[in-house]
């Protein structure tokens, strides 16, 4: 129901924004909580050290290259829903990084490869006019090609399948892209696409849920701390905001294993 819906919408950004300590390297919390206009400082803070990704150590020491691409589908979220709120230093830091630098993952899994294209098309769109150096390539030139790979890219998996079936960690950065580009695309045919592979995908998290709330299924890539405790999926986050289900309070966070 939608009330449910808004509810647990309302529950888990609230849970996000009582988090203490340091906020994710990729970008999520700054982005939250430039939706709700909290703490619009520190956010712009941690969005500069995401957009100057190559201009820094890594925050983990692994190769830049290797999720740069998780750094680029948040970026071009934050361009679209907070612009406004953005300062200038990150504006500019942005620009930079989708103009200049490389942002397509060392990793050629089906994850690395959706939010390339969808973090570069919207990039595109957004940056029109402007030429994207490092490929070599007019913002407009990038639009029509990407457009075509990614219609190309959603009509093969729903037809197919997904490699990476429910993986409960990429299946999530799959459905950020995927909700990234239905927001944001004005190319109304992709964004429909998009529109339908999204219900495809949670139709098929629903279905393999088992007794009201583990998430269940072949999770195609899974580690261990999601194999071990199912709420510590970024997937079930989806699946808990969704369709709620037995572990959807807040008292059961955490504390539900498979």
């Amino acid at each position: 129901a939608k009330n449910g819906l808004a509810q647990r919408k309302e529950a888990n950004a609230r849970r996000i924004l009582a988090k203490q300590g340091d906020w994710d390297i990729y970008g999520d919390d700054a982005m939250l909580h430039l939706y709700f206009k909290q703490d619009i400082e520190r956010a712009n803070e941690a969005l500069l050290r995401v957009a100057r990704w190559y201009e820094l150590p890594h925050p983990t020491g692994r190769d830049h290259r290797g999720e740069v691409d998780f750094a680029a589908i948040r970026l071009v979220r934050a361009l679209y829903q907070s612009h406004d709120l953005l300062t200038e230093p990150v504006r500019e830091a942005v620009k930079r990084f989708y103009l200049t630098q490389d942002f397509s993952s060392m990793h050629g899994s089906e994850n690395h490869s959706l939010l390339f294209f969808v973090s570069r098309y919207l990039a595109a769109q957004f940056y029109a006019g402007e030429t994207f150096c490092q490929y070599g390539k007019t913002a407009q030139e990038l639009l029509d090609e990407d457009r075509a790979y990614l219609r190309e890219f959603i009509r093969f998996r729903a037809q197919r399948g997904w490699g990476e079936f429910e993986s409960c960690g990429y299946g999530a950065e799959v459905l950020l892209a995927m909700e990234t580009l239905y927001d944001f695309c004005a190319d109304e045919k992709l964004k429909h696409m998009a529109h339908m592979m999204i219900d495809l995908m949670l139709m098929d998290m629903a279905e393999d849920c088992l007794d009201g709330g583990l998430l269940g299924g072949a999770h195609g890539r899974i580690y261990e701390p999601a194999a071990m405790d199912n709420l510590g999926s970024p997937l079930f986050s989806y699946y808990v905001l969704y369709f709620g289900g037995r572990y959807a309070s807040e008292k059961e966070i955490g504390r539900a294993h498979v």
